[in-house]
């Protein structure tokens, strides 16, 4: 039943072919490709602001790791509005079923698209983990092939 999806993917993956193919097949999609390495929580926040101004339902995340937690770390800040990630931080503080989340791993390696796990940088460059079974996508695509990178 998802409509509008945030799409969450780095500038590089979105240059590759075989994703704007992808892109080419949606309906009623937002891009979110500000995405930087070791996600500072300022990224998160303005993933999560774009989902509320253009009033998505779902989210599709696309790449490696960095897309993958900016993403589960912006859903859990859409459900818990006024919620600071920094205090989201630790175990189970989530506690609200995030919206419909797609993870289409695209690298081998952190393995985010199966973990309870979102890591965020803090402007203090602490990393906050934050951990709830909510976080995990409700089904995950293997990437890969000409989308890899």
């Amino acid at each position: 039943g998802a409509r509008r999806p945030l799409v969450v993917a780095s500038r590089r993956q979105c240059a590759d072919p075989a994703f704007q193919q992808m892109l080419s097949r949606l309906e009623g999609y937002t891009l979110f490709s500000d995405i930087k390495p070791n996600p500072p929580v300022s990224t998160v926040e303005a993933a999560a602001a774009l989902y509320r101004q253009a009033h998505c339902d779902s989210l599709v995340a696309v790449g490696g790791g960095s897309p993958m937690d900016t993403a589960k770390a912006a859903a859990a800040l859409v459900v818990r509005p006024g919620k600071a990630a920094e205090l989201l931080a630790g175990l189970l503080k989530v506690r609200r079923a995030i919206p419909p989340f797609i993870a289409v791993p695209t690298t081998a390696g952190t393995g985010s698209e199966t973990t309870i796990a979102a890591v965020v940088t803090g402007a203090d460059h602490h990393k906050y983990a934050i951990n709830d079974l909510r976080l995990i996508p409700c089904c995950f695509v293997r990437g890969g092939g000409a989308a890899a990178g």
